[in-house]
This record gives structure tokens, sequence and C-alpha cells, in this order.
């Protein structure tokens, strides 16, 4: 049966209490609460729920075989029409995100995939389904399922490409909507980066972190609008920047890497000075000091490049 008004505001304020323990890192709280927003939503009895190792009680969800979206078994992954309303999907999506900050990875995949693959049914917004599977990728990661998790990073990517094509072309997006959705695809950048360099895959990651930092600079060239930054912009701002310079600094780290399998070592000597330069400058302009970890750690790469260059032209 439908969940009653009663029901669905009660689902609301719990949902919201489950944010609310969520951002207090009160990981046991937030668990029951969305737990239950997520069974008032779909009507699940008590006798649906089991006790897990932490003495909670917690719906049962079905644990699902990860598959892509073209997979044959697609639609066994979903989860019933009536359970696909907004507020359903968005506890379950909550519940997957409460399943990951406790490292139970197994029930935050279950979570997010069953969320997408009913987005996808239901033809959600293309923004949420891509959210879905940056949910799915990020999970995929963590338990190391390389392969998997590179297929879901590049359709999240897809998908934010194409709501980013259409928000150009529309004069009822903001900036903030905007910059959202620069954030979440430099993310997935470089999250799908990182999975290719962790399989050895050198330069498909070059390839993606390379985009995530032009990705970082449109997202920083589009909160200086303002002058000066307002409100959360400058916060925002000055977390591009940072996460621009760690980029930096990686793709310096992949440039040393890579020159040991390219025929090209001095064009990727240049890079990677290049990049721990730009990484160095980064940090300097976010007022870093000369004794910041950061900074020491570019430099003492950047000296190392450096002679490795020099003795390389003149072994």
């Amino acid at each position: 049966p439908s969940p009653t008004r009663a029901e669905m505001l009660l689902s609301d304020t719990l949902m919201n209490v489950g944010n609310y323990h969520l951002r207090r890192d009160e990981l046991d709280a937030a668990l029951n609460a969305h737990s239950t927003a997520w069974a008032l939503h779909t009507g699940h009895a008590l006798e649906d729920t089991s006790v897990n190792s932490s003495g909670l009680a917690v719906p049962h969800l079905h644990h699902l075989s990860y598959g892509s979206s073209n997979s044959s078994n697609h639609a066994a992954h979903s989860i019933p029409q009536s359970h696909c309303s907004p507020g359903a999907l968005a506890a379950l999506n909550n519940l997957g995100i409460v399943h990951e900050r406790r490292g139970e990875l197994e029930d935050a995949l279950s979570c997010h995939d069953q969320v997408r693959c009913a987005r996808m049914r239901i033809k959600a917004p293309s923004i949420d389904v891509a959210n879905s599977w940056l949910n799915v990728g990020n999970c995929l990661q963590r338990l190391q399922d390389f392969d998997k998790a590179i297929e879901a990073y590049e359709e999240a990517v897809s998908l934010y490409h194409e709501e980013l094509e259409e928000q150009s072309q529309s004069s009822d997006c903001g900036i903030e909507e905007r910059a959202r959705l620069f954030r979440s695809l430099a993310g997935a950048l470089r999250n799908w980066g990182t999975c290719h360099w962790k399989q050895r895959q050198i330069s498909d990651a070059i390839e993606q972190l390379n985009e995530a930092v032009h990705v970082e600079n449109e997202l920083i060239s589009l909160m200086s609008i303002n002058e000066p930054p307002v409100g959360g912009f400058h916060e925002a701002i000055l977390q591009a920047k940072e996460s621009m310079a760690q980029l930096m600094g990686f793709l310096g780290c992949l440039y040393v890497e890579e020159q040991h399998t390219s025929a090209l070592k001095t064009h990727m000597f240049e890079n990677a000075e290049v990049a721990f330069k730009s990484a160095i400058d980064a940090y300097v302009g976010l007022g870093y000091s000369d004794h910041h970890p950061s900074i020491i750690w570019a430099r003492k790469n950047l000296d190392a490049v450096l002679l490795m260059a020099e003795r390389y032209k003149n072994p």
C-alpha cells in the first residue's frame, strides 16, 4: 500500500534527522533514521527487518551482482515500481551513503545500484542518473573492482557532459547549479583516472586527470564571476584550487612513471616539470607556507625530475 501523508511527513523528518547525524559522523543513529524512512516509504512491515551486527534493526535489501546499463539482467536489479517515488529513492540513496561511510561497501553498492536502476527505469533527470552512476563507481572502486568502476565513471561522465550541454543552452540555469555539476564531473574524472592508475594504465590515467584539471579551471572561472567571490563561492573556489594543486602533483608523478615506457622521455620530463611547478604555484597562491608538507613534497619531486632529465640528456 502507498504510504499515508503522515508516514511521508514522518519519513521526510527522519531523513533530515539522519542527515543531521551523518554530518556529525553519528553513523548508527543515521542508519536507524534513514532505514526507518525507507521502510515508511516502501511499506516494509516489522517482519521485513533484521538486526545487523551493530544491533540495529534495518530493512532487508536486495543484494545485487552489479550489472551495467546494457546488462541482460538489468531488470532483475530494479526495485518494485511502487518503491520508485522520489522520497523512497532519496531514502535509499541516503541509506547507501551511510553504509559507505560505515565501510559496509556491499550494502552501499546494493542501495546505490538499486537507485540507479530505478532512476533509469522511470526516466529520471539525467543528473540524478549520473549521480547514481558516480555513487556506484565509488563503491566499486573501494571494493577494488576497477574495471566495473571505470564503466560506471564513464557512464557518469557522459551524462554530466550531456547535462552541461543542455545547461549551456538554457537561460534558467543558475551559477550554483552549474557549479555543482562541474564539481561532480571533476570528481568522477579524478576517480576514473585513479582507477586507471591502480591498474597501471598510466596513459589513460593521465588523460582523465588532465580533463579533471580542465574542469576544475572551468569551475574556478565560473565561480569567480563575482569579484570578490561572496558567500559559499569563496570557499568553493579555494576547494577547487586545492583540488587542482593535488591533481597537478598527481600528474607530475604519473608523467615520471610514464617515461619508463615512453619513447618520448624528454617530453615526459618536461610535462612532469610543468605539473610540479603548477602544483607549487597553486599551493603558494592558496597561502601555504614554504614549510607546508605539500609544498615540500612538490619541490622535492621537482628537484628529482630536473635531476633525472639532466642525467638523461647527459648520461
